[in-house]
């Protein structure tokens, strides 16, 4: 049975109480107890009154005589007070007091940036930014978050798009904590089939049904061009349960994958960075392959939101969709002194045009999230305006070192006999500069490119992070200025890529580099020009007469057509025919008696291709 209650009432008969009479003697006396709380309440008020009848300290004293005497006091000065206040005056307002660190899932669930620009932590100007995004006549969103928590910037993070592409990062790292846990080798072979040809981006759509490929090679291939062929072997072996339970625990819900699909149709930007964040940590640990995950994404190409980078390497996964659900999209890790996580969203299909309205966000964007201790202009490169300048003064490095350094090692196999690599090295800074000497049984191999630029980084006397910095700006001054010209071939848009430094060199007004062309080796030879330690370039003939299985272009004798970059090592003014180098194997037909395979060499001067001129480009 239930029991009614009766609701509580305010007791005032306990406040008539104190005030009630007792006694005998009627209602004129109160006992000793309430005469006694009275009497302290006539004390209480009585103070309070004085207070309040006391002058201020804080206000100054007034000295006008027309004021009355009492208000007024000839004699009466208060020196403390006066000499606080003038200090009061003078003194600098205290500085702001930094925010303390947002954590990445209080960034991402809050509703700041939904629809406006939302900073925080940023003390920069971001009015070029919020000019920039009033004017884009696309939607777009941005998502950017120092990962100390103490830098963060969004808007529009509530926006959903097509994930075209970028949902390959979230499944290659569940492959590769596949791979880590041993369930899985990399060294499997998976066979290719017509049911895995996909159309666009990717190698393994040229190869014939019945080719096989290790999953190492597949996942370099989804995270360094996107092959969307490479990614339908994997998702048909791995699956999507793990993958999905993965997502789960990240909090990406809207990135699962049904069974036989490819891509989310409403994938959240906001869930893409919590991906990323999973993929920073995965990359800090000691996972087995977070170097390979690394180095298959770091510094490739079409990297939408991150092109505008030329102080800092990135890893990253961007994707594009031209049809039904137009979108181009890109996100990943800025290697800054403290890494930050980005992400770009943006319902337009990609044009270059449309490309260069979105650099101009983005370049606002990685200029806000860069700490104030790496705000430095850098510095100007060497050589005086109107002359002409050597590469090595350019990267600030003397040449003695140079030579200091590539004789201390002629005669042993820190360079020499590294390999090349094969065709599943991935052309970015982690994967090209892997010498015997520092990665020796740790899957070692150097590309042209990376042998001259790790030389030049060894070289600089601990400046090697200036000089890789220098190097990157050439990429950045070649878009800038459109001294690229579109080669046949599929190359990268980073400093690996020997076509960016050609580019840089022949353009001798902006540049100021020293070189001098000569149509044929023998020309150079014949000249004596050469010295030791000096640069050659080779220009290729970009005449096709084939593309391979692979979709190369190729010259009349079947070479991949490509430039070549390396050190002529015979001696000052001799005319000696000798050339340290990187080259790759597999010439037919030209020149094949030069060929002695595909890694680090001390030989005959041999470009990988049939070639248009060769550049000497001297240091000095």
């Amino acid at each position: 049975m239930l029991r009614r209650v009766a609701p509580r009432r305010f007791p005032y008969r306990r406040v008539k109480s104190v005030f009630r009479t007792k006694g005998t003697r009627g209602d004129l006396f109160m006992n000793r107890r309430d005469s006694i709380r009275i009497l302290a309440l006539l004390l209480c008020l009585i103070f309070l009154f004085s207070c309040q009848s006391l002058p201020d300290p804080e206000e100054p004293v007034s000295t006008d005589p027309s004021l009355p005497a009492e208000t007024c006091s000839e004699t009466e000065t208060f020196p403390d007070q006066t000499e606080a206040s003038s200090f009061e005056e003078t003194e600098e307002p205290p500085p702001d007091v930094p925010l303390p660190p947002i954590s990445l899932s209080e960034f991402t669930r809050g509703s700041e940036g939904s629809n406006e620009l939302f900073l925080y932590g940023i003390q920069a100007e971001a009015d070029e930014l919020r000019l920039l995004l009033e004017s884009y006549p696309y939607r777009i969103t941005l998502l950017a978050y120092s990962t100390d928590g103490k830098r963060a910037l969004s808007y529009r993070k509530k926006d959903t798009y097509h994930s075209a592409c970028t949902i390959k990062a979230a499944y290659l790292l569940y492959v590769c904590t596949v791979l880590d846990s041993g369930e899985e080798s990399g060294e499997t072979e998976l066979e290719y089939g017509e049911r895995h040809y996909y159309e666009g981006s990717g190698r393994v759509r040229f190869s014939e049904p019945g080719t096989r490929f290790t999953i190492e090679y597949l996942i370099r291939q989804v995270l360094s061009i996107s092959d969307n062929s490479a990614y339908r072997m994997l998702l048909e072996h791995f699956g999507v349960d793990g993958y999905n339970r993965m997502l789960w625990d990240i909090g990406a819900s809207s990135y699962y994958l049904a069974p036989d699909t490819m891509f989310s149709g409403k994938a959240s930007p906001v869930e893409l960075l919590r991906i990323w964040n999973a993929v920073y940590e995965y990359l800090g640990s000691d996972a087995e392959h977070a170097p390979l995950y690394r180095s298959s994404c770091t510094d490739t190409d079409h990297a939408y939101g991150a092109m505008t980078l030329t102080d800092y390497s990135y890893s990253h996964k961007s994707g594009e969709n031209l049809y039904r659900f137009p979108t181009t999209n890109d996100a990943g890790i800025v290697w800054a002194e403290t890494p930050y996580l980005y992400c770009m969203f943006t319902d337009t299909a990609y044009t270059e045009e449309k490309q260069e309205q979105i650099n101009e966000i983005m370049r606002q964007v990685h200029r806000l999230m860069k700490p104030e201790s790496e705000s430095e202009v850098p510095e100007e490169p060497s050589g005086e305006s109107g002359r002409s300048c050597f590469i090595n003064e350019y990267f600030g490095v003397e040449k003695e070192s140079i030579l200091s350094w590539l004789t201390s090692h002629e005669s042993d196999d820190y360079y020499l006999g590294t390999p090349f690599g094969d065709q599943s090295i991935v052309f970015n800074s982690d994967s090209c500069m892997r010498p015997n000497g520092r990665f020796r049984g740790d899957d070692p191999h150097m590309t042209c490119t990376g042998f001259v630029l790790d030389v030049l980084m060894e070289s600089s006397g601990g400046r090697s992070e200036d000089v890789h910095r220098l190097a990157r700006e050439i990429v950045d001054l070649c878009d800038q200025n459109d001294w690229m010209a579109k080669k046949p071939i599929d190359y990268y848009r980073n400093e690996m890529n020997a076509f960016y430094w050609g580019a840089f060199i022949q353009h001798f007004e902006e540049s100021r580099i020293n070189y001098t062309e000569y149509q044929t080796i023998s020309e150079l030879l014949e000249s004596r020009e050469a010295k030791k330690g000096d640069l050659l370039y080779f220009i290729p003939n970009n005449t096709v007469y084939s593309n391979n299985e692979l979709g190369y272009a190729c010259d009349e004798f079947g070479n991949i057509i490509d430039c070549h970059l390396g050190f002529y090592w015979g001696s000052d003014n001799s005319g000696e025919d000798l050339f340290w180098h990187s080259t790759v194997d597999g010439l037919t037909g030209y020149p094949m008696d030069q060929t002695a395979g595909a890694f680090n060499q001390i030989g005959p001067i041999c470009p990988p291709s049939a070639y248009f001129s060769v550049l000497l480009v001297p240091l000095g």
